[in-house]
């Protein structure tokens, strides 16, 4: 499992839009995403078959700050973990 992020898009610090990407050489599931340590709640969970991408908006902490950086981890239902940095009010 190898999972990356293409592109991500987050001017707007309300939304935050990640373009993932399947570099590895099996299709993983999508459990889970984080942002800043809160749980997505808006249910962004899917398939991302081998060397395609798929864009995810999961939801936000209540509070963003513009100009900050936050962690983003991307779990998969096998348990692997993949942690990207994404700054608020930017894209990427």
């Amino acid at each position: 499992e190898q999972v990356i992020v293409e592109a991500y898009d987050w001017v707007a610090t309300g939304t935050l839009k990640l373009y993932l990407r399947n570099v590895g050489s099996s299709d993983v599931q999508i459990a889970a995403i984080y942002v800043g340590g809160a749980a997505d709640t808006s249910g962004a969970t899917g398939v991302i078959s081998v060397k395609q991408s798929t864009s995810f908006t999961p939801s936000l902490p209540a509070v963003i700050t513009p100009g900050t950086a936050y962690v983003v981890k991307v779990v998969t239902k096998t348990g692997g973990v993949f942690s990207f940095s994404c700054i608020a009010g930017t894209s990427g």
